[in-house]
């Protein structure tokens, strides 16, 4: 006995002795708040712009003597809390600088923690708060600014003011609402993801050597010129540095420089009563294909464009003393983006107008079940269970005369019966996790390197847990990235933690996720190059321009939908290596919101019933469950994609004077990202993979000084066989097209208006105006055209029929509806184009 309880003490005393060692161990890893320096600057110069990715820069020293390893944690708290962190190893008495991207929602305060290799806490900072930059702003024109003389730029700061509601130049006043924000850039805060530096929109550069940059900043830098970012250089009497840094956009035969008017206008915003100083031009010359700075000279600002990037060299410096001391300089630069870049951005997409109201989570989380629970077979397995667990256990324990042994056969009944319907409703939902996956691919027009592609999931869950999401590609994980205005579509894990990893193998964790819920991952990530949409402008005698695609992405295409403004043309199947040719007439727009059209155009593809029609027309909010239910699940949520990406990843309205053409669709069979979930592959998976690319019609539809405008076809109002790109067919005695007609209210009494209409064949032409309140038809004309009349004689509205009328207050504009049919009405007619200008009365 006393052997047993000497062994029983002993044995006490061993494990006493080692939970203390285990504890004082474990203290000893417990580091003090003096241990550490720690500073921490949210965005570049401390100031985080909503919406936009932004790098955090952590600088942290160890003042031990002792080698730390671990986890460097940022933790945002606002609307939810994320944590993002990278791995750390501190030297004794070193300090080290770490930088984490995140893609910042406002969130108000932020905490560095410090974990061990098991999530350990070993040190932990106190709660700061976040200075935001952009007001709580998310929809951003971001301007980076470079130079080693930030002083000398401080003006174009006050872009941030421009009140651009207030705005005028030729086409009266915009109707835009948006932000700019201004930052300043330098070799010590120069973005090194691709991610953080497509975040800009454009970046000047005046009085920068590029030479200082680091070679991982050339790299990025390079990646952003070569995948069309806006970069605008001031020729200032220190450029040449400058120039030296980019000697491969001038050498090489990569491409050449054409002279460009970059439209700044110098007495539009002059003082009254003063008269503009002339600036001070640097005048270029381009020899072999070598840029040099001659003399000095004065006259009208010009520039210089790369004939392949977004290359802009401009013939004065930004910081000289002649432009800086005009009034109100910097709206030189806005207008200069305006009128030559595709940069501007606004949230506000027009007074009327709805966006649909389905987001890209959403749409994606609708999976599809493999099978229906069978209710007859329900009803037949309970019935089984019913018999079993009575009377038939009953009966074979009677005859065995072993009835005590139900209280053993019942709950065993129970358990086999409950386990089978559990897993019937289980495997009847997917089995397993199932993740649907939408990979957006932005094609680059402008080189072979491939910019990183957006990439959402939502994984309906098959149990409650924690969920790793991580892909085979390089990725940059953020939190609500595709649907995100100002936390306007706010999904259903956002109330959930989100624990991001970066620099290991980048991952998003969604925690606490209960089962067959659905959760959300979104990140950047590095795809495999998809090629372009190859693109060929060939313009007519008569200034009507073909356009050509050709499908060099290296993948079959499906459902494309090709626009310029409200011209929309749609093509269900486009090969690869296949040409498509387009007719455009490179005339003014005036309206420029043509969601209404991509939607009618996109259900009409899909041959879908195109929902609700009113007086303004398709109201755009497209129901996923309408369209499942009529197209089935695949489908359905291709259609619900595609128009969610037309209106809001390619965006509903244009700010420059030269228009944009955008093309979308979905790639055939193409590669996946290979999401992991958990690390492993999930037990059902739907991928889809759109590609989108937007070319510039910029040096071929010149709107600044074209006459001619482009009436807007009323698809919904019209009653016509087809429609085929930009022509109308007419062939049926009841048929007619039905266009609308802007006018500014000042040449109503002063101005006759002239109208061209191009068809196919070559017939009389009858010109109504149809008064739509009134279902009035009043002649105007017959003939062939042109047709020119006085527009006083004739009646007009104040209203037009379009919901959203971005570029000009509808109360500066009346509008005419013009009906346009065949005098014959037997005889068939194809409208090719519309067009109008205005001449003087006589």
């Amino acid at each position: 006995m006393k052997k047993i309880i000497t062994i029983a003490f002993v044995f006490i005393l061993v494990l006493l002795s080692s939970t203390i060692s285990v504890n004082a161990l474990l203290s000893s890893d417990k580091l003090d708040k003096d241990d550490f320096d720690i500073f921490v600057e949210v965005g570049y110069n401390n100031r985080p712009i909503e919406g936009r990715w932004m790098p955090v820069n952590i600088t942290i020293q160890n003042k031990t003597d002792r080698n730390i390893e671990g986890n460097l944690v940022l933790v945002l708290e606002g609307s939810s809390e994320v944590r993002t962190s990278t791995p750390i190893v501190l030297p004794p008495k070193v300090a080290k600088k770490s930088t984490l991207y995140v893609f910042y929602k406002g969130q108000s305060r932020y905490r560095i923690t410090l974990e061990n290799d098991k999530g350990k806490t070993l040190y932990e900072t106190t709660r700061h708060n976040v200075q935001s930059g952009s007001n709580g702003i998310a929809w951003v024109t971001y301007i980076g600014i470079m130079t080693d003389y930030k002083d000398s730029l401080n003006y174009m700061m006050q872009m941030e003011h421009i009140p651009f509601s207030a705005y005028a130049n030729q086409l009266g006043k915009y109707n835009v609402t948006s932000a700019v924000s201004v930052e300043a850039l330098d070799a010590n805060n120069f973005p090194v993801a691709n991610a953080a530096i497509d975040s800009f929109h454009a970046i000047f550069v005046n009085d920068f050597d590029i030479t200082s940059l680091t070679g991982e900043q050339k790299e990025v830098l390079d990646y952003y010129i070569k995948t069309g970012g806006n970069v605008i250089f001031g020729t200032g009497n220190v450029s040449a540095y400058a120039f030296s840094g980019m000697s491969e956009y001038v050498e090489n035969n990569v491409g050449e420089l054409t002279k460009e008017n970059v439209m700044l206008w110098v007495s539009r915003y002059s003082q009254p009563g003063i008269t503009p100083r002339e600036v001070s031009l640097n005048i270029i010359e381009i020899k072999d294909k070598n840029l040099k700075l001659l003399s000095e000279t004065k006259g009208v600002p010009v520039a210089y464009k790369h004939n392949k990037y977004n290359l802009y060299y401009l013939t004065f410096s930004l910081s000289d003393s002649e432009f800086t001391s005009w009034a109100y300089n910097f709206e030189y630069m806005f207008e200069f983006l305006l009128n030559n870049t595709h940069v501007l951005t606004a949230f506000d997409e027009g007074q009327y107008y709805y966006p649909p109201g389905n987001s890209f989570s959403s749409i994606l989380g609708h999976a599809s079940e493999n099978f229906l629970p069978s209710i007859m077979l329900i009803v037949v397995i309970i019935a089984i269970y019913m018999l079993i667990v009575g009377p038939v256990s009953y009966a074979i324990l009677k005859k065995k005369d072993k009835r005590e042994l139900m209280w053993d056969v019942i709950p065993i009944v129970v358990v086999v019966f409950s386990v089978t319907i559990f897993m019937y409703g289980y495997w009847s939902r997917g089995g397993g996790n199932m993740a649907s996956t939408l990979t957006i691919v932005e094609l680059n027009p402008y080189s072979d390197l491939q910019k990183p592609a957006y990439v959402a999931t939502t994984v309906m869950t098959s149990s409650n847990g924690d969920y790793k999401i991580s892909y085979d590609n390089d990725a940059l994980f953020g939190s609500n990235l595709l649907e995100y205005e100002s936390d306007r579509y706010m999904t259903s894990d956002e109330s959930r933690p989100i624990e991001i990893v970066q620099d290991v193998k980048n991952s998003v964790t969604v925690k606490g996720a209960t089962m067959w819920s659905f959760i959300n991952a979104e990140s950047v990530a590095d795809v495999e190059n998809y090629g372009r949409i190859e693109t060929e402008f060939i313009v007519r005698d008569n200034g009507t321009m073909i356009i050509r695609l050709k499908n060099n992405t290296g993948y079959d295409l499906e459902k494309v939908v090709v626009t310029i403004y409200d011209k929309v043309h749609t093509i269900d199947y486009f090969k690869y290596l296949d040409t498509v040719d387009m007719n455009y007439n490179p005339v003014r727009s005036m309206q420029n919101v043509y969601l209404d059209r991509i939607c009618n155009r996109v259900m009409a593809m899909f041959n879908v019933d195109n929902g609700y029609y009113g007086y303004y027309g398709y109201y755009g909010n497209t129901q996923i469950n309408s369209l499942i239910s009529q197209l089935g699940r695949e489908e359905g949520v291709k259609a619900a994609l595609l128009i969610k990406l037309l209106s809001q990843k390619l965006g509903a309205t244009e700010f420059s004077m030269s228009p944009q053409m955008h093309i979308a669709g979905f790639v055939v069979d193409g590669p996946d990202v290979n999401v992991k979930i958990n690390g492993r592959k999930p037990t059902k998976a739907y991928n889809n993979t759109l590609v989108h690319q937007s070319v510039s019609l910029h040096g071929y539809v010149d709107l600044q000084d074209e006459e001619k405008y482009l009436p807007v076809f009323l698809e919904d109002f019209s009653f016509v066989k087809d429609v085929k790109g930009d022509s109308v067919v007419l062939d049926d005695s009841k048929h007619y097209a039905l266009y609308e007609i802007s006018v500014p209210k000042e040449y109503v009494h002063d101005k006759n208006l002239v109208l061209n209409i191009n068809t196919t064949e070559n017939v009389e032409i009858v010109i109504n105006n149809f008064i739509f309140d009134t279902s009035t038809v009043e002649h105007i004309s017959r003939g062939i055209s042109p047709f020119e009349f006085t527009i006083s004689k004739y009646s007009y509205r104040d209203y037009s029929l379009r919901r959203s009328y971005v570029y000009e207050p509808v109360s500066e504009y009346v509008f005419f509806h013009i009906r346009i049919e065949p005098v014959d009405k037997s005889q068939p007619l194809t409208i090719e184009s519309v067009t109008y200008e205005f001449s003087d009365n006589k």
